[in-house]
């Protein structure tokens, strides 16, 4: 920045009269000098930005944790696919050229649809999706809360440039910005939003393998895949 500075608007002085060639130089001489501001903003909350796109980041890879876990189980419970509203459909054409995990993936969109999921914040986005398969369940009160920010946060990131808007305060009530305020978080933001991400995944881990208590006699498959989960739970916790 200090180079373009350098050969920037310093070597451009406003002039006097009103000659075309003084006016462009003029339009140069503030284009330069609004491109350093910008420069110098960028420069002075590089690091909230990089917050910024980690929070955006975490909530998009604790999506399709859910997702990945909730397929796993469907595809050795097909069971659970009872649960489902009588309004998801499929064309029989559909189901017959699909393979088995296709058709799967293909459910979880479609509940995922009718639930309205991906328009609701915080854990609210995965909890609805979950239970119309049986697999919903209680969370504590401050690991909602922490998803619900991290939501909010996402979502104005992502679609507001990171502006506060009136969605984002009536949704996000708690946190003390004003409107037209920009987000910048900090690694204190990124921590507690990890911590709540980890607890809400260990969370619904730990309902899966109480679903499927160990007296209940288990597929081979479907053995696996618990232990498959309870690694994945405890390579969680190890980080």
């Amino acid at each position: 920045m200090a180079d373009f500075k350098a050969r920037g608007a310093e070597h451009l002085k406003p002039t006097l009269d009103s000659s075309s060639e003084s006016l462009e130089e003029l339009m140069k001489f503030l284009e330069r000098e609004a491109d350093i501001r910008f420069l110098e903003k960028e420069v002075a909350h590089s690091d909230s930005h990089v917050m910024n796109q980690a929070a955006a980041a975490m909530w998009g890879a604790l999506e399709a944790f859910v997702n990945d876990v909730l397929i796993v189980v469907l595809e050795v419970d097909s069971s659970r696919l009872k649960s489902l509203t009588p309004k998801i459909k499929m064309s029989a054409a559909e189901f017959y050229t699909m393979t088995e995990q296709e058709r799967i993936e293909t459910i979880v969109e479609l509940a995922k649809q009718e639930t309205r999921s991906s328009l609701k914040t915080g854990a609210g986005a995965f909890e609805d999706l979950l239970k119309a398969f049986d697999l919903g369940g209680g969370i504590a009160a401050p690991t909602a809360r922490e998803l619900l920010e991290l939501s909010a946060f996402r979502n104005c990131i992502v679609h507001r440039k990171g502006i506060v808007d009136a969605r984002f305060k009536e949704k996000c009530g708690t946190v003390q910005l004003k409107l037209g305020e920009s987000i910048l978080l900090t690694q204190a933001h990124v921590h507690r939003f990890t911590y709540a991400c980890f607890q809400y995944s260990s969370a619904v881990l730990d309902r899966i393998k109480h679903a499927y208590a160990p007296a209940v006699r288990f597929s081979a498959l479907t053995q696996t895949t618990l232990e498959n989960l309870e690694r994945l739970q405890t390579s969680q916790r190890a980080t």
